[in-house]
Order: C-alpha cells, then structure tokens, then sequence
C-alpha cells in the first residue's frame, strides 16, 4: 500500500511538471514580452508616513522602499557615515520630497530621479540642486545572477561615470534609464566582482556576478560542523558543493567525487547499479585487519555519523552478490556542501572511526524571510558498456581443430558457415556473432525526479525535498528503485533559544542485482567462456516443456548455467528502509558564551531474498533440483548519538580566543536472522522448510562508546591561529583494563601575508602544521570467544567452538600522523595553489596470525606490526578568463601515496590480505619492509639463467609454486583536470580523470584464453608458434605448437599469472555537461522564475587503457585485495539531459 501511495504520488508529479513545462513552451511562443518600464512619478507627487521621527538615513530609506515602488542606488561603503546619521522628520504623512530635503539637510546628500529609481551621492558644495529629476530616454532592464543561477537582490547598478542608477529587486531584477547613447554600467555587490558591461544598443542585459575572494574569507566546515574561515586551519580540508555532485549524475553520488578531490581515490567493484563504491582517502588507513570498511572514512551527515556499511567484501574467486554500500541512501538533492577532512588530525574529534578520514555533509535547508519557493529537477539519463570484452569470432566450439557439440572451448574448426549438428540435435549454419552480449544486454536508463519546496520568516524556516530514482540496468530485468523524502524545520524560539529538526527517510528496492566473480550466475564471467557459436539467441527459450533448465552443455550442469534462466527464474531481492533523524538545540547565554545539545539517530531495516530455481537437471541421479537453493534474510541495526558542546569565546585586544568542551554517547545494536536451504522440494516455492538442508541462523550484536573532548582555538592578530584538542574514548568492546583510549593533536597556521609585507604578485599565503595521536577501536566481541550451535546429521546437535585464541588484554591500535603544507594564492587571487606533505603510522595492529593445530586453535589474536603512509597532495585552481560575460575557472589536483608494513612480528615477514588461502591463481599479500598489495602468482618453469624451461614437446611448463612476485596493486599518483566555462546562460565544464599505475590480474582474461574464446588466442592456430626457452635438459627449443596447447598450458585456473597482469593505468573523460539558463526576458512570460536545461554524460570515453577488454578499474572488492578482476560487470558510459525549474 505504502509503494502504491508512492507510486501514485510521484506519477501524479510527474506529469504535472510535465504540464508546466508545455504550458511555458506554449506561453514562450503566443505571448510578446513587453518588458518591464516603469511608471515615472516624481518625489513630489508620493506622499509616505513615516514609523518614527527620530530615524536615521538607512532606516528612512528603507521605510520609502517599503511604502512606495521608489528604489535607491547606493554606495553604501562610500556613505558609511551618511546612512547612519539621525534625521528628525516632521509627524504626520509627508511627500518623499520633503523628507529627502530633510535627509539632505542633516546627512549632506543629494538625489537623482529616474523613474523609480533614486540615486544617493554626497552634496558637493557647487551643488546647486538637492533633488533632480532626469528625463526618461531609454530603459534597459534585467536580471543580475549568481554562479548558482539566483537572483541576487540590491546589486548596485550605475552608469559609469555619472550618478545615474538603479538596485536590484528581491529576485535580482533590474530597470535603469539611460541617454539614446548607451554608455558603460557597472554592477557591484558586496562580496562580488564588479563587472563592466558596454550597453550599446541592447535593452535587455543579464549578468552573473562572481565572488570576489579579496573582499571575503573563505568560510568552510570543519571538524563538529562548525564553521571556520579556512586560513586558520592548520590541516588540509576540501569542499565540494552540492550542485556539483548532482550536476551529472550516477545511482551512487561517491561516483561524482572521482578525480575531483586530491587524495580522495574512489573504487568501483563494476557490479551494476546500487553495487558498493568504496572510497580511500590518502590510500586508506592502512589497517591490516578489522571489518571491511575500517579503511574507509566516517560519513556525517549535519553532525550525526552515518553507518557506511559495505557488502562488496568478497576477497575469493567465487563470488558472491554485491548489495552495496551505506553512503548511497543519503539523497545527494539534499546535499549543501561536502567537506573531505583528509587526516586524523582533522578528524581527532570523531574519535577511532574518524582515523581514515571523515566525509562532512551540510545540508539544505530553508532561508529565512524568503517566502514560498519549489523548485524541480529531473534527468533522464541512459547507459551502455564502456569497455566490452575482446573476443574472437573466427573459430568454433571443439578442440584441436574438430567441431565438438558438447565441449565447453572454442577450439574448433574455422567459422566459415558451415552445417553442423549442433547442441540441440539439429543441423544448422556455425555461426560467431560480434555483437551477442551487446545484443542481450539492454539500454540501462536512470531516471529522476526531485522536488524542493521551502519557506521561511523571520523566525522559522522549513524545506521538504523529496527525490524518485527510477533505474534499470543492462542485465534485463534488473531494477533498483529509491524513494527518499527529507524533512527539516529551524526555530528561532528566542533571541537566544534556536532549535533545528530532521528527518529523512529512504527506501530501496533492488531487483537481480549481479552476481560477482565465479558465481554460477555471474553471466559475464560464463559468457566470456561460452564457446563462440554457442549464442544469447540460441538459449531462448530457456525452459523446457518439463520446467527444466535448457543448457547447451550436458555435462556442465552443476557450473553453468542458462542466462535467460538466470534473469527470468533465478532472481535475488532487496527492500532496505533507512531513518536518519537530528534534533538540536541551541542556546546563548551570553555573548561570549553559547552551548548546544543534538540527539540523532540512523536506523536500517533490510531484508533480502535470493532464490536458485528449481529445474535444473541431473542426469547422474535423474533430479530436477540440482543447484536449487533459498535464502532469506532479515538485518536491522541502529546507532544513536547524543552529545552536547559548550563554547566561550572572548577577544582580548589582538587575541581572540575560544574554548570548547563536549562530549558525546553512541550506542549500536545489530541483529541479523538469516536461513539457508538446498534442493527444494517444489518448483516455484520458495520457503526455508522445503528443502534438504536448512540452517538458520542469527546474529546479535551491541557496543556503546562514551566520549569527552576538549578543544581550544587561538588567534593573533588574524594571521597567526593555534588550534588544540582532546578526546578519551570509553569503549565496550575492549577490555575495562584498557578501555580508555585518547586522541590529542595540535596544528598551527601563520598567515604571512597578514604579518609582513609581500610582492604584489602574492595575494594571499600561509604555511601550516599538524600533528595527532589516536587509537582504533575494535569490532563487538573481539576478545571474547563465540560459539556457533547447529544440527548436523541426523538431526543432532553440534557446537562448534572458537578458532581464534584471545587475549583480553589486546590493546587499540595507534595511529600517529603529521601533516605540513602552505597555501598560495597569487595574481589578485586569480591562482591559487595548496599543496600538503604527511606521514601516517599505525601500530599495534590487531592481527590474527596462525597458530599451531596442537593448542586447539587455528589462529591467535595479537597486537603486532607497524603500516606507514605518507604522501603528498596539490591543488592549483585558476581563473585565466574573468569577464562580465565569460569565465573560465580550472583546478589541477595531484596526489600520491606508498602505504608500506614496516614490521610484523619476530618470525612472521608476510600477512595474506585475501581471505582465500587456497586461491588456485593469486596471493596478494603484505610482505615486511614492502609496500602493501604485493600480488604473487605462478611464474613459467625457468632454469638458473631465467630462461623458459618447455617439455619434449615444446610446451611452456608451469613454476611449482605460487611464489612469484607479480606486481602491486598501489598507483603511483591521481590526477584530476577540471575545467569549467561561462558564457552568458550558458556553463560547459569537464572533467579528465587519471590515475598512474599499480598492476592486476585478469582472472576473466585467464578463463577466456584457455577456453580459446579470446581475440588473443586467434595467432597460431594452425601451429607455428615456438616459445623461446629450453627443454629441462638445457637444450634450445626447436619445437613448435599451436594455441591451443600454448594456452591450455598457460590459462585457465592455475595459469601462469604473469601473462595476465596488466598495468592499472588508465585516463579518461570522467564526466561532461552543458547547461543553458533561460534569461528573464523569456522566463517573466511563464509561471517560473528559473529555467535551465543541460545535458550530461559521465565516464564517456577511455582515453587511454593498456587493458584489451577489461576496465582497469573493475574489481569485485575493495577490501586490501583489491587488484583483482574476474568476471567483471562492464563498466558503464552515462549520458543524458537534465531541467531546473524554479517557481
């Protein structure tokens, strides 16, 4: 019911804008604009009453406006003095005339008329007249912008060299009168670049006013939420605004930060939409252990932690299905502003899951005194694969040569369109499609809505957004569905008591998500083996009139499966319903004093269905449950924040000073119930007591953790700012004799070009320091042993006990950092570069290192080893072009990092990364004194000398171990290039995103070319091939072989893994857009006040890849094995168009 309300809901928007938007078009073309000339009545005619005699000019000045359509022009820098001097006005209702000449005679102004409009300047003593009144000659009117679109309200616009001008309405709007000649206005706001415009013979001129950063500080978001001018800050922070991350949009907003942020590398498993994007600042945190997304940085959304939670953990070959991560349920429409707070330093405050770094999210909210406002976006965008796999079309199914109906490779005879018997029993032409997979898969489309109303008075403001994802993927049937609506009101209940509210509340429904790595139902990891003329279109239908599966292999039945079968009858779904809530209270008690209190809350309720049908059959036992199998699970967690901050600040001469204390209360719970059964007993029913083995199960979890933390900010003379701050943590999961845990740090920033005398061509530099120690707390139940009971055979009881040897007395893990950088800004601000140098070290990590099967356990619990990160980062931002009509704003971002394990523990040099040990091709591991990711794989057979060593027969033999060191997965630097162009209404920008080495192996490439499906296995065919090497008695090699005994040799499950590595390079256009904002001459004749239409695209073009047929950055995992690819999901190229309308 609550769907179908939903459902209803957003259809009936829908089309309504729809309407609007037709409407407007049709407005657009049957009305004439008539423009907005102004009636011209003189000061003398207009009589106003006056609130109070005793006002001063301001005060004055804004009782006119408010009583009259007269508008002044002022400058109010220039009449600072002026504007605040009392004016004694006679009682009663007075013509505007009269009270300007009164104003003139206390404050020695003078004024000029133009229409409506009224220009204030200083009475010069050769004026020989107070008021005058210029004749209309000429209107010129229009809308003055900023670089969000929104009409910017009291802009000063003048006539340049006269003291003719006019003022900007509340929505930006302007009407000046000028002589037949024209001439040059000039617009200025406070904060803004004045801009010059030649009129000419326009009647119509809109600008865009563009922030100007000498006149203001920068303000940015910092640690608690709280609001800093960033030249304190002694740490490297960014910030990202919102409409940036919604400017192109993909299904998980983490997407849009790639390339865009220095030190900020983002990961994609390359599992469909809704698949899990992690995302490592400064490579990570280098812990070795700990659940999967310890690495990753805490997500806090307007002051209450977000759980990131992370589903892509798998680390083996097999595979698993990806249901994404946390961050993706919080509404990117929603967002103000993004903060990446990049070292421990800056996030000491957030206590152990702050050492990875935190991602601080503002957002929006209602203004107040701005009435009513509704705005509306919507994109409709598409996707296809951006890299498809390379494969061969030339030669069929069979080996050495021959046709074989029933073998699983593609080594056969030579397509040529020959009749065969194939699979199916019947005689038909052999056949290679190139365009088969793209051929099944279909046009992914996304497409969204949003909605934004808000309102404010002076004294509360409310905003309701609400946001519908609607997405199909490539695989047919696959949806993902989200629905989100956010709620938040703001109070001012006193001068003194304000009170801020919010609830947001997200649901996602996921349908046939992809299934990863060698899933049996990973279709493109069993597409990438299927012999070549072996079709999508020859395996539909895919049921049989007995309801079993169709396969074109017989004797593949238990690992293959059909791919119709898999979308149509296998499926697996997920219904996820988050509630993020905050309230927050605050209060001043003095002016040098003020405290507030905020509770929040993040709730999540998931459940989740995965279902293999019933039908597949076994020839062997004459079943039809082969592989059928039923899963269900039911997850709900929460956590709870409560805490409080008091702050005193006071200025003494040239310090400023501010002291703050608070503390903090988070409590977790998780429980989790989940059941498992196999063989089924009926076709179509799906429930965990029909079947052959069913395992329930049930999980329960809970922590708190209590906090205290103090900070203190100094600040001399605003150049010189010395920030220093404490927390202890109290922490149920360890044990009480070390449960409290601390994190002080301290930064320091000079500003030196508020402290001495620099060249012009600096405008702006300072150096700044940080330095922080915190701990790493540890997951529940860590320390304690857990036993799992079960019923085994026959029905009987089992308790199987712990693996793991604990130590109670296991200590947090240390994090130290440093961090040192200097900020630039040159050219009247028109260059600025910020460039930071770090270290990072971690010890006493928690480890599990292996044990001795005789004292009955697998695997001993231990503080042990050391992991070092350093690195630096630069940004370079620039403006080459500032002009009234056409900016061009660019950024250049470059980071690097090395994460490398300094030491483990005596007798142990290397710790596995992955899960499976057992792993038949790979170890990607940390090897002591080396940097982390080391892959190791089987090598050729080779002598002393490093040659090749080949049997009798000149076949390459394999190494006998997997002890080859292969490559490593960490790049050498990313770099990001963004450039952004404005022209009038119209804004273009891209974005190149590139990142510099690190190795993988290719497992899908290793499948494919022992199968012989891959275009690589095309050379050679027919023989002729001749390895360089020597036989095992040290003999040159002079036989030849063909490709089939070459890569049957090399490929497959166990290969030889230095053929399938590949350089992880890789640069691309990471995202593009075009907008064009309506100006108002075409806007004022429809019911909207805002109008933009754009069109996107996101990760359009590979510019440069080593890889034939695999995106570098595909990996089913981003854990600390990441560097592996096997069956990837194609990554995707999005384009599409998107429309703003404001009411």
């Amino acid at each position: 019911m609550k769907l179908k309300f939903i459902n209803t809901i957003t259809m009936f928007t829908k089309y309504s804008i729809y309407g609007l938007i037709f409407q407007a078009l049709f407005l657009n073309m049957v009305l004439a604009n008539t423009g907005r000339a102004q009636k011209n009545v003189s000061v003398r005619e207009v009589k106003v009453k006056l609130n109070s005699n005793d006002l001063t000019v301001n005060d004055i000045f804004n009782q006119i406006e408010e009583k009259s359509d007269f508008r002044f022009a002022i400058d109010r820098a220039d009449l600072e003095s002026e504007l605040k001097q009392v004016v004694d006005i006679d009682a009663g209702e007075n013509a505007v005339s009269d009270i300007l000449l009164q104003v003139s005679k206390d404050s020695k102004t003078k004024f000029r008329q133009i229409n409506n409009n009224i220009t204030v300047s200083r009475l010069n003593l050769e004026d020989t007249e107070v008021i005058t009144t210029v004749k209309q000659e000429r209107t010129v009117s229009g809308v003055v912008t900023d670089e969000d679109n929104q009409g910017i309200p009291g802009v000063n616009v003048i006539l340049k060299g006269t003291t003719n001008g006019s003022v900007t309405d509340n929505d930006g709007n302007y009407v000046i009168s000028l002589p037949e000649q024209g001439g040059t206005l000039l617009f200025s706001f406070i904060g803004m670049t004045t801009q010059e415009v030649v009129v000419g013979a326009r009647s119509v001129i809109d600008i865009m006013l563009m922030q100007d950063a000498t006149q203001m500080d920068e303000i940015i978001v910092s640690s608690l939420g709280i609001e800093r001018d960033k030249k304190s800050l002694g740490y490297f922070a960014q910030e990202i605004k919102g409409d940036k991350i919604v400017a192109a949009r993909e299904t998980n907003f983490l997407n849009n930060l790639s390339g865009r942020v220095a030190g900020v590398d983002i990961q994609k498993t390359g599992n469909g939409p809704g698949g899990t994007t992690g995302i490592l600042i400064r490579g990570g945190g280098g812990f070795l252990s700990g659940s999967p997304g310890k690495n990753q940085p805490l997500f806090v959304v307007d002051g209450i932690p977000i759980d990131n939670y992370q589903t892509a953990t798998s680390t083996n070959e097999y595979g698993a299905t990806d249901n994404g991560n946390g961050a993706q349920h919080i509404n990117p429409d929603d967002i103000e502003t993004m903060t990446i707070l990049k070292g421990p330093e800056a996030a000491a405050l957030y206590g152990s899951r702050g050492m990875t770094g935190v991602v601080l999210i503002t957002t929006k909210k209602g203004t107040q005194g701005k009435g009513l406002g509704v705005k509306y976006s919507g994109s409709f965008t598409f996707e296809s694969p951006l890299v498809m796999p390379d494969m061969q079309n030339e030669y069929a199914q069979g080996a050495n040569g021959v046709y074989d109906a029933i073998s699983t490779g593609s080594w056969g005879p030579q397509i040529t369109g020959q009749t065969v018997t194939d699979w199916t029993g019947s005689d038909n032409p052999l056949t290679a499609d190139p365009d088969d997979l793209a051929n099944f898969l279909q046009t992914g489309t996304n497409f969204t809505n949003s909605i934004d109303v808000t309102g404010g008075t002076e004294k509360a403001t409310f905003r309701l957004g609400y946001t519908n994802l609607d997405s199909k993927g490539l695989i047919p049937n696959s949806t993902l569905k989200r629905n989100m609506i956010t709620l938040r009101s703001t109070a001012k209940l006193t001068e003194r008591f304000k009170a801020d509210a919010k609830i947001s509340y997200n649901n996602e429904k996921v349908v046939n998500r992809p299934e990863t790595s060698g899933s049996i139902n990973n279709i493109f990891s069993r597409y990438q083996t299927r012999p070549r003329n072996v079709q999508f279109n020859h395996l539909d239908p895919w049921m049989a009139a007995d309801g079993t599966m169709i396969l074109w292999s017989p004797i593949s039945f238990n690992g293959l499966r059909n791919p119709y079968w898999i979308t149509n009858e296998d499926s697996n779904e997920d219904n996820t319903d988050r509630i993020f809530s905050m309230v927050k209270l605050d209060y001043i008690f003095a002016p040098w004093l003020k405290a507030f209190a905020r509770y929040g809350s993040d709730f999540r309720s998931a459940q989740r269905e995965d279902t293999k049908a019933y039908g597949v059959f076994d020839p062997g036992s004459g079943s039809r449950n082969n592989g059928s199998n039923y899963f269900a699970q039911n997850t709900r967690s929460t956590e709870t924040n409560i805490d409080f901050l008091v702050t005193a600040s006071k200025t003494f001469g040239d310090l400023n000073i501010a002291f703050n204390i608070g503390g903090n209360s988070r409590h977790n719970t998780f429980f989790q119930t989940l059941g498992n059964t196999g063989l089924l007993d009926l076709p179509g029913v799906y429930n965990l007591s029909y079947g052959s083995f069913n395992r329930p199960a049930s999980i329960k979890s809970e922590s708190r953790v209590r906090s205290l933390y103090g900070f203190a900010n100094f600040g001399f003379k605003d150049y010189l700012f010395l920030d220093l701050t404490y927390r202890n943590d109290w922490s149920s999961n360890l044990n009480e004799d070390v449960w409290s845990f601390s994190y002080p740090s301290a930064s320091l920033s000079f500003v030196l070009s508020e402290a001495v005398s620099l060249p012009n061509i600096i405008s702006f530099a300072k150096v700044r320091g940080a330095t922080s120690q915190g701990a790493s707390d540890l997951d529940p139940y860590q320390l304690s042993p857990t036993y799992a009971i079960s019923r085994g055979f026959l029905n009987v009881i089992s308790t199987t006990g712990p693996s793991i040897l604990f130590d109670p007395k296991i200590r947090p893990e240390f994090v130290t950092s440093n961090e040192f950088g200097f900020d630039l800004k040159l050219l009247n601000n028109r260059i600025g570069i910020e460039w930071a140098a770090y270290t990072k070290n971690i010890t006493d990590q928690i480890l599990d290192l292996p044990v001795p099967g005789a004292t009955g356990y697998a695997f001993k619990k231990v503080n042990a080893g050391e992991v070092e990160s350093k690195g630096f980062e630069l940004m370079i931002s620039g403006s080459p072009v500032q002009t009234s009509e056409f900016q061009w704003n660019i950024m250049i971002n470059y980071a690097t990092n090395e994460t490398k394990l300094i030491e483990l523990v005596p007798g142990v040099e290397r710790l596995l990364l992955q899960s499976d040990e057992s792993s038949r091709a790979i170890r990607i591991v940390a090897d002591e004194g080396e940097l982390l990711g080391n892959i190791y794989g089987r090598d050729y057979q080779r002598d002393d000398n490093g040659s090749i060593v080949v049997d009798a027969a000149g076949i390459p033999l394999k190494a006998g171990d997997k002890n080859t060191l292969m490559g490593n997965t960490q790049q050498d630097f990313n770099m990001g290039f963004i450039n952004d162009f404005t022209y009038r209404g119209i804004n273009f920008g891209f974005l190149i995103d590139w990142k510099q080495g690190g190795q993988f192996y290719s497992q899908s490439m290793a499948f494919m070319h022992s199968n012989g499906t891959a275009q690589g296995t095309v050379s050679y065919r027919e023989g002729g091939l001749l390895v360089e090497g020597v036989t095992e008695d040290g003999a040159t090699n002079t036989n030849t072989i063909n490709a089939q005994q070459y890569w049957n040799a090399v490929a497959g499950a166990e290969p030889i893994v230095s053929e399938f590595m590949y350089d992880a390079t890789s640069i691309r256009l990471r995202e593009a857009y075009i907008s064009y904002t309506l100006p108002q001459s075409l806007v004022s004749a429809t019911p909207f006040n805002n109008v933009s239409v754009g069109i996107t695209a996101r990760n359009l073009w590979l510019i440069k890849s080593e890889v034939p047929g695999v995106d570098p950055e595909t990996s089913f995992s981003i854990s600390n094995a990441r560097g592996w690819e096997n069956g990837a999901f194609p990554s995707t190229k999005v384009y599409g168009f998107n429309i703003n309308l404001g009411f």
